[in-house]
């Protein structure tokens, strides 16, 4: 799939804004459909067009998962990343495949691998610059002991949210000791 799309038609110059406005001029009788045409830039045939069907106007394919999935996707993702758990770009494309399986949409996903592809998390991306993915790197013990004062009451103040939001007691707080574990983690 090409990445770098330019556009090479004039093909929806207006916004929608333009659009309901010469559609209202026609409704009311201001405006007939060429005055309306030259007046906003919009052609004829699209304004008759929207005026019959009441559509709003909508170019290229649709996405393979709704608006609103994609928006909770986005939401839970950033939730994931204030609670320290970022995402890799492999976990968002498992996730996305997850999402499409159950909620019984008609995907082009890979479902041997069970994940969508990586154009989608490049398109997914682009439609949510908000979100940024990345592998996470081993941290040292050196940089362990940076993590600043601010960082741990965040970590705290999330934890007990989430305590307080699934009911849960302290008791379910599972604690190691660092013997047998290693001083630098890897992610997995």
């Amino acid at each position: 799939m090409v990445r770098t799309y330019k556009k090479k038609t004039a093909r929806m110059k207006y916004d929608t804004k333009e659009l309901n406005a010469a559609l209202e001029r026609i409704r009311d009788g201001e405006m007939s459909y060429g005055e309306a045409s030259k007046r906003f830039g919009i052609p004829k045939s699209t304004l008759y067009d929207q005026m019959k069907t009441q559509t709003g106007p909508r170019m290229g394919r649709q996405t393979v998962l709704p608006k609103s999935l994609e928006d909770e996707l986005c939401q839970d993702t950033l939730t994931m990343s204030d609670m320290f758990y970022g995402l890799t770009a492999d976990a968002l494309r498992s996730l996305a495949y997850e999402l499409a399986d159950k909620n019984n949409l008609k995907h082009p996903f890979d479902t041997e691998k069970r994940k969508a592809d990586k154009d989608w998390v490049y398109n997914y991306l682009q439609r949510y610059p908000q979100l940024s993915l990345r592998n996470p790197g081993p941290n040292s013990m050196a940089r362990a002991i940076g993590f600043r004062k601010t960082e741990v009451d965040l970590f705290y103040k999330n934890l007990g949210d989430v305590l307080a939001k699934h009911k849960l007691a302290p008791s379910r707080i599972y604690n190691c000791d660092e013997a047998g574990l290693s001083s630098v983690q890897k992610p997995q």
